[in-house]
């Protein structure tokens, strides 16, 4: 926490603007969750580690360079404040071609096939395809999702929209509501005092950004389809399987949690995508 308020003081004084100081602790934040479930220290090796971590967790374009820069930042201020020399090893970012497209029905039905043969963590799969591919989350949303997000009796999930903090409230279908409360009752970790609310927890009881990136891989390895299956490509797939659907682009807008229809057209892929929830 210490360390936190330091950094911030001394991102004021390099006159970073409010949002980005946000941004940029939230991104620190991050790299040490990382270096804590691995149980590694912050160093130029480490932080070749995380890079190579980080460049495969199916990141938009977008967010890789954010994290990059955050990064970046996170060092200089090492290097001036506390006179560590740690360098800020980071991959070349290379647009990948295949990463953000819509699933097609096939690679769709090969996703659901496997989810149900595979039974290790089963309803913790479940309840991820429910909420990346049935109601199209962003990442950091499934994370930040709280238990009292879930409404059960009105079968409603309250998502709170990482970019400009607005509220949606999502539909629930039987099949994805079971999935949550069972997850919730069989398979969720005991989470540490400052992590009770939190509906997803990790393996150590705290920050599950590793839990998701080792069911991404399993995912990944377990399907078949390697970097082209990622958690933002399904709801790319959602999104473009509700247009083709028939539902109106202002509805989808709503759904994705986005501020304009604008946002939602980069969304949208013409792949014939008919695989029922």
């Amino acid at each position: 926490m210490e360390n936190t308020i330091t950094y911030q003081k001394w991102l004021e004084l390099q006159n970073y603007k409010y949002r980005s100081i946000q941004t940029l602790i939230s991104l620190k934040n991050q790299l040490e969750n990382y270096l804590n479930e691995q149980s590694l220290e912050l160093s130029t090796e480490t932080l070749k580690h995380f890079a190579s971590w980080a460049s495969n967790q199916g990141y938009s374009l977008v967010y890789q360079r954010q994290l990059y820069w955050g990064v970046w930042v996170y060092c200089r201020y090492l290097k001036q404040v506390q006179g560590l020399k740690i360098q800020a090893y980071l991959h070349k970012i290379k647009p990948i071609d295949n990463r953000r497209k819509a699933l097609n029905q096939s690679q769709l039905k090969t996703i659901a096939t496997w989810l149900k043969k595979e039974q290790k963590n089963y309803w913790l799969n479940q309840a991820l395809w429910a909420l990346f591919y049935g109601c199209g989350l962003r990442r950091a949303e499934a994370l930040n999702l709280e238990l009292k997000d879930l409404n059960i009796s009105q079968k409603l999930l309250s998502v709170a929209t990482i970019k400009g903090g607005r509220k949606r409230f999502l539909p629930l279908s039987k099949k994805q509501l079971e999935a949550l409360v069972n997850y919730i009752n069989e398979e969720r970790c005991t989470p540490k005092e400052s992590y009770q609310n939190k509906l997803f927890i990790g393996k150590r009881g705290g920050n599950a950004a590793h839990l998701l990136a080792k069911q991404l891989h399993q995912w990944q390895e377990g399907t078949g389809l390697g970097a082209v299956l990622c958690w933002h490509v399904l709801r790319h797939s959602i999104a473009t399987e509700l247009v083709q659907k028939g539902m109106k682009l202002e509805e989808v807008s709503r759904f994705l949690g986005h501020s304009s229809i604008e946002s939602t057209t980069r969304y949208l892929h013409y792949n014939p995508i008919s695989y029922e929830l």
